[in-house]
C-alpha cells in the first residue's frame, strides 16, 4: 500500500494529497475560460451542416479531420500538463499553471477517439520512460 501523504501545512485536516487534488481541480475548471483556450475552439469551428438547429457550431478534429459537435470534442494541450509534482512548491505550481494556461498555439480540438488514442500513446511512452 502507498504512503499516505502527510497533513497539508495549511489545512491539517486534509492531506497533501488532497490539497493539490483541489487545487488542480480549481485550476483546470478555470481554464476552461482562459481566452487562448475559446480562441482554439473558434479557429476550427464552422456553423453546422448538422441539420440540427440546437447545434450552432460543429468542430474539425486536428487529427482525424473530421467535423463533431462540441461535446464530442475535447482541447488537448501541445505541451501535455501533466499531474502535478508530488513536492509541489509555488515554483512548481507556477510552471503547471503556466502549462496550463498556455497561448492559442499549444492547444488542439481532437475528437474524444483521438484524443483517447493520444493520451493512450503518451501514457505508454511514459510507463516505457518509467522503467
Amino acid at each position: 500500500m502507498p504512503a499516505k501523504t502527510p497533513p497539508c501545512s495549511k489545512y491539517p485536516a486534509w492531506s497533501e494529497a488532497k490539497y493539490r487534488s483541489f487545487i488542480r481541480s480549481a485550476l483546470r475548471q478555470s481554464s476552461i475560460k482562459w481566452p487562448p483556450t475559446q480562441q482554439a475552439w473558434k479557429l476550427v469551428q464552422r456553423p453546422s451542416q448538422l441539420g440540427d438547429k440546437r447545434i450552432k457550431y460543429e468542430y474539425q478534429c486536428d487529427s482525424c479531420k473530421g467535423w463533431f459537435k462540441r461535446s464530442e470534442c475535447e482541447n488537448n494541450h501541445l505541451v501535455p500538463t501533466g499531474v502535478m509534482m508530488e513536492g509541489m512548491d509555488h515554483r512548481t505550481i507556477g510552471d503547471w499553471v503556466d502549462r496550463l494556461l498556455a497561448p492559442v498555439h499549444h492547444y488542439q480540438i481532437l475528437c474524444k477517439p483521438c484524443h483517447q488514442i493520444l493520451t493512450n500513446q503518451q501514457n505508454a511512452e511514459r510507463r516505457e520512460g518509467d522503467d
